[in-house]
């Protein structure tokens, strides 16, 4: 997303438009200008442009480099932003679900509670039990999915912090990139 924008705007800033010629023809007695030679007897205009010092083009790259660099900046800190907040997100997905999983726990614990010294009782026990042991399962394999996919989160943030410090500056040279 960065390249595109960064590459757009340094061919707009690149473009010299007054590297135009202009001709002038005598058609039918009147005067024409052309941008290609009409006849034999056409004559090149030379417009009387401003054509930019080596001061003014200095300065105008260095702006340039100022634009490239603050764009770059921007969509750096937009990155690691949005890099941290789902980062954020996971943990907040993986604290909620371990409070659900307390909760759920809690009351299983309650019903288990509430079960009689009778065969009945017994069994339904021992249903209580296994529906313990399956949610457990459930909110570990659910909250392990979380963790790896934060940690991947975490390595692509610190790969990216690494190699976008190294491309932030556009006025260095691409070869000390």
């Amino acid at each position: 997303m960065r390249f595109p924008f960064v590459v757009v705007l340094l061919a707009a800033l690149g473009f010299n438009t007054a590297q135009a010629e202009i001709y002038k023809c005598t058609v039918e007695g009147r005067p024409v200008f052309a941008q290609t030679p009409c006849g034999t007897d056409d004559i090149q205009v030379i417009p009387n442009a401003w054509q930019p010092s080596e001061e003014d083009v200095a300065q105008q790259k260095q702006a340039n480099r100022s634009v490239v660099n603050s764009t770059l900046q921007m969509q750096y800190v937009s990155q690691v932003t949005r890099m941290r907040n789902l980062i954020r997100e996971v943990d907040e997905t993986i604290e909620d679900l371990r409070e659900k999983c307390d909760e759920r726990l809690s009351w299983l614990r309650y019903e288990r509670s509430r079960a009689n010294n009778n065969l009945a009782g017994a069994i339904w026990e021992n249903t209580i039990v296994t529906e313990m042991i399956n949610v457990k399962a459930d909110y570990d394999r659910r909250i392990g999915q979380l963790l790896e996919a934060r940690a991947e989160a975490v390595r692509k943030l610190e790969n990216f912090e690494t190699q976008a410090r190294e491309q932030l500056d556009a006025s260095l040279p691409s070869s000390t990139k």
